[in-house]
């Protein structure tokens, strides 16, 4: 998202006596600020005593407890966990005095609030998300984390792992030419890049043994060499590029980095990644700039310019404004703005590259980056809606596809769109999928042209007649998040990542 904003002059904390039916605004107590995102637990012990996590501007958040069912307040403590991916407080069922703070170390405090410790994270995942406390045995935890699932019962110092859960979410797929059986490859957040079969001989199916990881962190894009499928390239957030060879376990890192004097790359968390089609040792992959290897990382060089609008984010309305840069928590948390969200290469024709911003803008280069053109506006497409897919088709070099997601302003229409002369100008081809489900993913079939695939934030949807009509593809597959697709060709194969659901086939 090119912004985070915690909150301001309508943030609050506001108490119903009625069921809901009128509020009233209900701080007193709280510093005279603008506040930002405000974390509530009132405890199942006394409901008269209500805990507040709250930011606000000029560092004067905190944690703040309430003796009268939210009528006033009294800070506890400076403490409060950052509203862009926390601010959320348990209270203990037993114990009043006993708080929760999900956050990166799971926190609690035995005295209302006055001071933290950590429960414990031993052999346990971090970045916290969720508590439940078993209401007869306080000590009995289920926690939530971006590592999966996790339960206690000694109050953290050991924990159990639910490692027979498919909840892994997942940025990206690709597969490879292993035989007999290829393999899937994929990041996943928080979670490292990893491979693993697509089928087994194990009467067991395939067991979490089987899989392994190529890169650390966050993980992102993963590409296979269609040569040689021992040599991988995965990513962690930031660009930060490896190329692992599965034969002998070696890894080592290939981030390209710009030349000293100029400005340096502005990496997106996920940036984008392929090989070319045409030559197994050319990589591409992209910052705010499009960078080519033809020595499989090793060396690189730079084609293209700053391929973003340069827009000023601080300029662009959010909440429909244009917020001041002193707006409580403002950019907080968020990566940088005007980068590159997608990259591709014509499979029809050399050289013939496409890009794809987070700022809505897509650019063509026909000689491999020797020159370049722009589009940025798109007709019903919002102004700065970012494009998450460009996809060339398998077809015609004419011929490309983009999909461009704005559910980060509030939008979830699927925008989806068709060029059929290199990118100079674009039709909507949405056709009747639902109003409300933006498109994350795009894939052509390599043998039908009018056969199309788009993953979405419910599901997975196909077109037989190139975008007219689309029909939802159950058959299995859970109304979830469809982050990407690839088509393995030897198999004729649809390999779907899903945001919270791991991998289909």
């Amino acid at each position: 998202m090119f912004t985070f904003i915690a909150g301001g002059p309508g943030s609050g904390v506001h108490r119903s006596t009625d069921g809901g039916k009128t509020w009233t605004k209900s701080q007193s107590g709280f510093p005279d600020v603008d506040l930002g995102r405000i974390g509530l637990a009132m405890s199942p012990v006394n409901p008269s005593v209500v805990y507040a996590i709250a930011e606000a501007a000029d560092s004067k958040g905190g944690f703040f407890r309430s003796r009268d069912g939210g009528a006033s307040w009294d800070k506890m403590s400076g403490y409060q966990s950052g509203g862009n991916y926390y601010n959320e407080i348990i209270a203990d069922p037993k114990n009043v005095d006993r708080v929760y703070a999900v956050e990166t170390i799971l926190q609690v405090t035995d005295d209302g609030g006055k001071t933290f410790h950590r429960v414990g994270e031993h052999l346990k995942h971090v970045d916290n998300h969720a508590v439940w406390i078993d209401p007869d045995d306080t000590a009995h935890l289920i926690i939530g984390c971006d590592g999966g699932v996790y339960e206690t019962n000694d109050g953290g110092k050991n924990y159990r792992f639910m490692a027979n859960l498919p909840i892994t979410q997942y940025y990206r797929v690709a597969t490879d030419e292993s035989k007999p059986f290829y393999r899937v490859f994929g990041g996943a957040q928080d979670n490292f890049s990893v491979g693993g079969p697509s089928r087994t001989r194990n009467v067991h199916g395939i067991t979490n043994a089987d899989w392994f990881i190529t890169s650390g962190g966050d993980g992102f894009g993963s590409v296979v060499d269609p040569v040689d499928p021992n040599t991988v390239y995965a990513e962690s957030q930031f660009g930060v590029l490896s190329r692992f060879n599965l034969r002998t376990g070696d890894v080592m890192g290939v981030q390209p980095t710009e030349e000293p004097g100029t400005l340096g790359p502005r990496w997106g968390w996920d940036s984008p990644l392929f090989i070319s089609p045409f030559n197994h040792n050319r990589v591409y992959f992209a910052s705010n700039r499009l960078f080519a290897s033809n020595d499989r990382g090793d060396s690189w060089k730079v084609v293209s310019g700053d391929l973003s609008r340069q827009i000023d984010r601080n300029r662009l309305k959010a909440m429909d404004h244009v917020a001041s840069i002193d707006a409580v928590a403002k950019n907080v948390s968020t990566t940088l703005f005007g980068v590159v969200l997608t990259i591709a290469e014509s499979p029809v024709k050399e050289g013939v590259l496409f890009t794809g911003t987070d700022d809505g803008r897509i650019s063509v280069s026909e000689n491999g980056g020797g020159a370049w053109r722009s589009v940025d506006h798109y007709p019903g497409v919002p102004d700065t809606a970012p494009v998450f897919k460009v996809l060339p088709s398998q077809h015609d070099v004419n011929v490309v596809y983009a999909a461009f997601n704005n559910h980060q302003a509030g939008d979830f229409k699927p925008y989806l769109m068709k060029s059929v002369d290199m990118g100079r100008s674009w039709m909507s081809i949405a056709g009747d999928l639902p109003s409300r489900g933006s498109v994350y993913s795009l894939a052509d079939d390599h043998v039908d042209r009018n056969l199309l695939f788009a993953g979405t934030e419910f599901g997975l949807y196909v077109t037989r007649d190139g975008g007219r009509k689309w029909l939802r593809l159950n058959g299995g597959l859970p109304t979830i998040q469809v982050r990407d697709l690839a088509i393995q060709r030897r198999e004729n194969d649809l390999v779907v990542a899903t945001f919270g659901r791991g991998f289909y086939v």
